[in-house]
């Protein structure tokens, strides 16, 4: 019999009430310091709950032929990501709230389909029953995922999606011990806004060690879709972010603006409070952390005057719901010519403990042709592991779970950078620096492989 491996243990976060939402199915075949307390303290009877779901229970077998459900298959992304998994030989089961949308979009692509309304919660269970893996990609996720999360704790279904919403994130990784009761891996922010960032983190981390302190940005362009704009309306009610010394620290969206030299153009950048605050810091402890997003220069000067605005306006739901409703309706997203033109950037500029400073970046698809590709190598990469006799248990995020060279097996993806310590000294809370990233000088491709990397103590000691 072959040995069993085991995923490397993960330190525990505190328990957290678990949403009362669920779901109907039928199916056809065919202030600050932000803690995570904050963002679900409402009650531990949820969580009670589950801790008797697997009391005395013996772990249901799950598949590794790969049975995984697509929720949210016919929005924009949804839709890449299908042809993508079908030209990978896989063939999900498409899900989501409409018959009237997804009937059609399953008949189209000799898909098996399933109905699931998020807002009933008795048989959302029964539905997922005989499904090894759930990804989520139906934004706004805040409204998505604790659904969804806790359905797959309860039937011991893998969960992943492609959030970009730091709210989101941080409920998600409040799940990380009832996840590791349930013997399951729960991955989020497998798209464009985490697995690029926190792969390069990772790459420096692996060969400088520890780090003091992190700036990200990134530079996605090209027309947004409806879904993706919705997840911005939640993070700008959110408001702004930047961890210090451990901390996620409230601050205005755009309170840091400078300028970067990308390996393909300077450009202005502005802060704004990407997952990478929260998914970066999970398995690394990287006590400074600063998250920046490329934007011409009058937008930034927008951003900043309408932010205490947008802030207050957007903090209404019934409002950004109205705004949601009418972006569905005229904001279908980018054409496949503008997706073939455009490429994205990351940049990664790291302060080690000893004062030397390093940098590195990446080169690599449009936004939304990345995230297609990705989904459909993240859910092989799922059952694989299955095959393999690994042992899932608890909350990952990509670079965790996959390792520092998962990016590059996304098509078309280069990274490069100086790993020798750069000259000179910039301070990470300064609002103005003119930074310059190397030119490329290889493609580094190779196979992905466990991370082995964990998370240390307890995660929410270090936003209390």
């Amino acid at each position: 019999m072959t040995k069993r491996k085991k995923m490397p243990k993960q330190d525990r976060a505190t328990e957290k009430k678990v949403g009362s939402n669920a779901a109907r199915s039928a199916e056809s075949s065919g202030p600050v310091p932000l803690t995570v307390q904050a963002m679900g303290a409402q009650s531990k009877r949820s969580t009670s709950r589950l801790k008797k779901i697997f009391k005395g229970r013996s772990t249901k077998k799950k598949s590794s032929s790969g049975t995984w459900l697509l929720y949210g298959a016919y929005g924009f992304v949804g839709r890449l990501i299908i042809e993508k998994a079908l030209e990978s030989g896989q063939r999900p089961i498409l899900s989501g709230r409409s018959i009237i949308k997804l009937r059609p979009l399953a008949e189209q692509y000799g898909l098996p389909w399933r109905i699931v309304d998020l807002e009933q919660p008795h048989h959302l269970k029964g539905l997922l029953t005989d499904i090894d893996l759930v990804c989520n990609v139906s934004g706004p996720f805040v409204n998505t995922a604790r659904t969804l999360i806790e359905a797959c704790i309860e039937t011991q279904t893998h969960y992943i999606d492609i959030s970009s919403e730091l709210p989101s994130v941080q409920m998600s990784l409040s799940y990380d011990e009832q996840a590791r009761d349930a013997g399951i891996a729960v991955i989020p922010a497998c798209g464009i806004t985490a697995i690029p960032t926190d792969c390069m983190v990772k790459h420096l981390v692996d060969r400088v060690g520890p780090l003091k302190s992190v700036q990200v940005a990134l530079d996605v362009p090209g027309t947004k879709s409806a879904g993706t704009l919705a997840s911005v309306l939640e993070v700008a009610a959110f408001g702004g972010r930047v961890r210090r010394d451990h901390r996620l620290l409230e601050e205005p969206i755009g309170r840091r603006v400078k300028m970067f030299k990308f390996s393909h153009a300077t450009k202005s950048v502005i802060s704004l409070p990407l997952v990478d605050l929260t998914t970066i810091y999970w398995w690394s402890r990287i006590p400074n952390i600063t998250t920046f997003m490329a934007q011409s220069i009058p937008a930034v000067t927008l951003i900043k005057l309408l932010e205490p605005v947008n802030r207050w306006v957007l903090s209404a739901s019934k409002i950004r719901h109205v705004i949601e409703a009418e972006l569905n309706k005229h904001m279908p997203g980018p054409s496949n010519s503008d997706r073939a033109r455009a490429r994205t950037h990351v940049w990664v500029r790291a302060l080690a403990h000893d004062g030397k400073q390093y940098e590195a970046g990446l080169e690599t698809l449009e936004s939304y042709s990345f995230t297609a590709e990705a989904i459909p190598k993240v859910v092989e990469q799922v059952f694989k592991s299955i095959d393999d006799g690994i042992e899932w248990g608890g909350v990952y995020t990509p670079a965790q779970a996959f390792g520092a060279d998962f990016v590059t097996q996304i098509p078309s993806t280069l990274r490069f950078g100086m790993l020798e310590p750069l000259e000179g000294r910039a301070s990470d809370t300064a609002d103005t620096h003119t930074f310059e990233l190397g030119k490329p000088t290889s493609s580094q491709a190779s196979s992905v492989n466990p991370s082995s990397s964990s998370r240390g103590d307890d995660f929410n000691a270090e936003v209390s």
